[in-house]
């Protein structure tokens, strides 16, 4: 058992599967909040994403760090950070339209299945291109062909 311990966490250590596992999990966590039925199922509902979010920004900083060339991962990280600040300006009108046109469940199932799918994405795009491969990447992020 205590080797099965080790091995999980060696692999929770690299940046490939904390950043599919931690947002990964905050997005199943959030997306619950859409199916609770009580005080108690939402409190652990909004209690569960927070155990997920810390790892996001760590393994974004190691994926910057495997997969851009030192001279463009400052404005790299520049956009991740101003990726945080556009969504919390952008969230809350489009939050209104939701709950205005649905409900507030909606919300939560919304933005999780989004989440999810960008996890899938991340999944698909992530592991299957090995390290430092995205830095010979053309400078519009597209490989033709």
């Amino acid at each position: 058992m205590k080797s099965v311990i080790l091995y999980i966490e060696q692999y929770a250590r690299k940046a490939r599967s904390s950043q599919a596992m931690g947002p990964g999990h905050w997005r199943a966590a959030s997306a619950s909040q859409a199916v609770a039925t009580g005080f108690r199922p939402l409190a652990a509902s909004r209690f569960l994403p927070g155990m997920g979010e810390g790892g996001g920004f760590p393994a974004a900083t190691e994926a910057v760090a495997e997969c851009f060339p030192v001279r463009e991962r400052s404005t790299t990280m520049g956009i991740i950070n101003a990726g945080t600040a556009v969504s919390a300006v952008a969230a809350p009108p489009l939050i209104a339209i939701v709950i205005a046109t649905l409900n507030w469940r909606w919300v939560f199932a919304l933005s999780g299945a989004a989440g999810l799918l960008w996890t899938l994405w991340w999944l698909r795009a992530y592991f299957t291109m090995p390290p430092r491969a995205w830095a010979a990447l053309p400078a519009d992020g597209f490989r033709s062909g």
